[in-house]
């Protein structure tokens, strides 16, 4: 069977029986037609037809089920944000032209661009966005409100949007998910109500008047007190996340009476919306997927019959906040951020991070966790995933305004730099100077000025590396006494590690100091925090980071006799096979949040800073050499790279913005080519530069290579 698809000048033919859907054909249409005629996205009608075919079929496979909803939902909302951002070409007075440009930012220029017509003039640009409009908020009306959810974080971006039909339709979204989920919903509404944007400011207070007034009218009298009351909690904590301390503890005290059982607990569990069993099942996720009751009975025909059990898309609901401790223990860090800790109805008592973050931005941090759950969902449809239990651990992260958040605590995890000093010290304990001890940074510093590669990671070995004696099984040891559980610990540390390497080089994390990756001392698993450095970031810094993921002797020590030959490899192996047969829904997810507008690119970030005692605190040192805007485009065709099986990493992106004859060279023995590996060539090209003394000698000092 094939699918066809006649425009006025073109005929197309794609077979259905390759497993196309018609969401995907006319997608794929659409960006061929869209590459292969640049810049003329307003006057194709071509591309205009294609685009509504593409939405209309995207919402319409939401209307029927849920199975596709990661890869759906975050382009259907894509394709709409872009098509409503397309400035109209249309010829137009030149007076009025040049005064509308005329001392006005780029966001204003292309504001005055698509409404320099008059409502009147109906261009084919302009019934376009106008038909797009009108199907997106049909869908809402049609698709569930949980659904949406899933996509709010990309929503709430929006509500900035100069095109005001489009804002009006992202505003009634956003009211339309908070009326039909509020407990969960408000925390993300947050950072609209108390952010530092006065368009954002009136847009969430737009929200949450519609919000109480629509919850009032139900009859929903405590919900919609407590979504009203949102603002004195949020404004509370915000001020206590700015708060500056030199006391090891402080209090924390609610300004106004707020009834805080009204309140969800904000964690990963209680803020995921769980999908349909039957849809969950499809995926491999067991008993994740929500409610026990099925989605309808099967008529005598074999069909579905449309009367579907109701469903709790958020069965954790019923866990709320019983009270807030007053006190809070102000951590060691520059920033101060506190330790906060609540109780819940459920007699639990939980931890956050109550944190401002002036340099980086907590919305990367958020919107990678939300990466990292589909990720997850991916992992656990695979069958080999799902028999190794390949997973990456996630934590909840509440934006409160751009700069102040709330972030879920791991419990009983310890950084590797800890642990690293806890395996020398086990008995017989093992000498071994301070990381920040002149013999070492003065030792590193002076190899690195070596002209020669070679001669560099020579000296790394002899004077840097030879001080260190590699010992991580140690721990295991000291930590797991039975034997079974010290064997399921290290499997769990192997397996995270392997996971977390495989994501982290294709979404470009860098900054992966000793600090910034933790082990979960109850179970072994590797869990990795601050996100910031992102999409090759780590590349612009003034010490640049030439490694893919970080993968060090001590590291691979702790594996057993065996390294990352074995678990490590085949993990690392089944992870990016799965990330490969998944691509499509996994540039689904990163392309808006690279498209997002209110998230901090060109911020300089937290990587690679000095502490306020001189030392290397958290592998930070000199500021960042860039802070321009990132390419969405080019950033796309670098992740979609790495999907494919291609080394990019010193062809990357990023390196734009140094001359390229700064960019180091291969490790000697080593080649770099546009060449496309298999999965089992990929890893081992992944292993050999992660692991290859040339690489790690380059690295900066806070960084530890030699750890």
């Amino acid at each position: 069977m094939s699918y066809f698809y006649r425009s006025s000048s073109n005929f197309f033919c794609l077979p259905l029986s390759l497993g196309v859907l018609p969401y995907r054909y006319y997608d794929l249409l659409l960006s061929r037609r869209r590459e292969a005629h640049r810049d003329k996205d307003a006057t194709d009608s071509t591309v205009h037809e294609l685009a509504k075919h593409a939405v209309e079929h995207y919402c319409e496979s939401l209307r029927v089920d849920s199975k596709y909803l990661f890869q759906a939902m975050p382009r259907l909302l894509t394709l709409w944000f872009d098509f409503s951002l397309v400035p109209d070409v249309s010829p137009v007075d030149k007076s009025s032209r040049s005064s509308s440009s005329s001392g006005r930012s780029s966001n204003a220029k292309a504001a005055a661009r698509a409404n320099i017509h008059s409502s009147s003039e109906r261009t084919p640009l302009r019934l376009l966005q106008g038909e797009l409009n009108k199907i997106v908020r049909k869908a809402l009306a049609t698709i569930p409100p949980h659904l949406w959810y899933s996509s709010l974080q990309q929503l709430i971006s929006r509500v900035g949007h100069f095109d005001s039909n489009v804002v009006d339709i992202v505003v009634d979204a956003l009211v339309r998910i908070a009326v039909a989920h509020s407990r969960e919903t408000v925390w993300s509404v947050a950072q609209l109500l108390l952010s530092n944007n006065e368009a954002r400011r009136k847009a969430g207070s737009t929200i949450l008047s519609q919000t109480t007034q629509q919850l009032s009218a139900m009859g929903k009298e405590q919900e919609s007190k407590a979504f009203g009351n949102a603002r004195h909690l949020f404004a509370d904590l915000i001020k206590h996340a700015q708060f500056q301390t030199n006391e090891k503890k402080c209090v924390f005290k609610l300004t106004r009476s707020v009834k805080m059982t009204d309140y969800v607990v904000p964690n990963q569990h209680t803020l995921t919306v769980a999908l349909r069993p039957r849809d969950a099942l499809a995926r491999g996720e067991g008993a994740e997927g929500g409610s026990s009751s099925t989605s309808g009975t099967l008529g005598s025909r074999g069909v579905i019959d449309k009367q579907p059990a109701r469903h709790d898309p958020f069965p954790r609901g019923n866990i709320r906040i019983s009270k807030f401790h007053e006190q809070a223990v102000v951590m060691s860090s520059k920033a101060r951020p506190k330790k906060m800790t609540l109780d819940t109805t459920q007699g639990e008592t939980v931890n956050y991070l109550c944190k401002q973050e002036k340099n980086g931005d907590l919305r990367k941090d958020a919107r990678l966790m939300e990466f990292n759950a589909v990720v997850n969902r991916v992992l656990a449809r695979d069958v080999a995933g799902r028999h190794r239990r390949l997973r990456l651990r996630t934590y909840a992260v509440v934006c409160l305004n751009e700069e102040c958040g709330l972030l879920e605590w791991v419990p009983q995890t310890a950084p590797f730099r800890t642990l690293f000093a806890e395996a020398y010290a086990c008995h017989p304990p093992i000498e071994n100077p301070r990381f920040s001890s002149p013999a070492v940074r003065d030792a590193l510093t002076s190899l690195q000025s070596e002209s020669r590669a070679s001669e560099m990671a020579t000296r790394f070995r002899q004077e840097v590396f030879g001080q260190f004696t590699p010992c991580f099984h140690r721990w295991f040891l000291q930590r797991f006494l039975e034997p079974t559980a010290w064997f399921e610990a290290r499997t769990a540390y192997t397996r995270s590690v392997a996971v977390w390497s495989a994501v982290g080089h294709v979404v470009g994390l860098g900054d992966r100091h000793c600090e910034n990756i933790l082990i979960d001392m109850a179970c072994g698993e590797a869990v990795h925090v601050d996100f910031d450095c992102l999409f090759d970031k780590g590349v612009t810094l003034n010490r640049p980071e030439v490694v893919p993921f970080r993968l060090t002797s001590h590291m691979v020590e702790g594996m057993g006799p065996a390294g990352y030959e074995g678990l490590f490899r085949g993990c690392m192996e089944v992870t990016l096979s799965v990330l490969r047969e998944h691509q499509e829904t996994l540039v689904s997810v990163l392309e808006p949040f690279l498209h997002d507008p209110t998230v901090g690119w060109d911020r300089q970030g937290r990587a690679q800073r000095p502490d306020e005692d001189g030392r290397a605190a958290a592998g930070r040192g000199a500021a960042s050499s860039s802070g321009g805007e990132m390419d969405p485009k080019r950033v796309l065709n670098t992740v979609k790279g790495r999907l494919k099986g291609v080394y990019n990493l010193r062809d990357s992106h990023a390196w734009d913005t140094r001359q390229r004859s700064s960019r180091p060279k291969p490790p000697t023995g080593i080649s770099d080519s546009a060449l496309e590996f298999s999965v089992q060539g990929q890893v081992q090209r992944l292993i050999l530069e992660a692991t290859h003394d040339e690489n790690l000698a380059q690295m900066y000092v806070g960084w530890m290579p030699w750890y």
